[in-house]
């Protein structure tokens, strides 16, 4: 598998997404040589992102990642609308999950009008 080649994942809307998406992560960075500590900054990345498509969107869930030469990426799509806005809040509510994305994440945000989250974080 070449390594900057796009992997992605069906997730089934249940508490062990999370888990599940872990365990791609891991499998698939792996595979592709990424270092440790990017991956352990991925699966809490991942984590946070995969939880709040359970809880708060729609429909299918679906994992996509990437590993260019010079970071990896991570997107979290489902079925629902409007990411963007609770995005844009996210400093002002009380949950913590999305400001560690922002802390381990290069960048980070979600396609206008609908739930597709994504973050790249830094290959090491």
């Amino acid at each position: 598998m070449r390594s900057d080649e796009a992997v992605s994942v069906d997730l089934v809307r249940h508490p062990r997404a999370p888990a599940n998406a872990r365990r791609a992560i891991e499998r698939h960075f792996r595979e592709c040589g990424v270092a440790e500590t990017t991956i352990d900054d991925a699966l809490l990345v991942v984590t946070e992102l995969v939880n709040n498509a359970v809880q708060h969107g729609r429909g299918e869930i679906e994992l996509r990642l990437r590993t260019p030469p010079n970071g990896v990426r991570i997107e979290v799509v489902d079925e629902g609308e409007g990411a963007t806005s609770d995005i844009q809040g996210y400093r002002d509510s009380g949950g913590w999950g999305l400001r560690v994305v922002d802390h381990l994440a290069l960048e980070w945000g979600a396609h206008e009008g609908t739930t597709h989250v994504w973050a790249v974080l830094e290959r090491h």
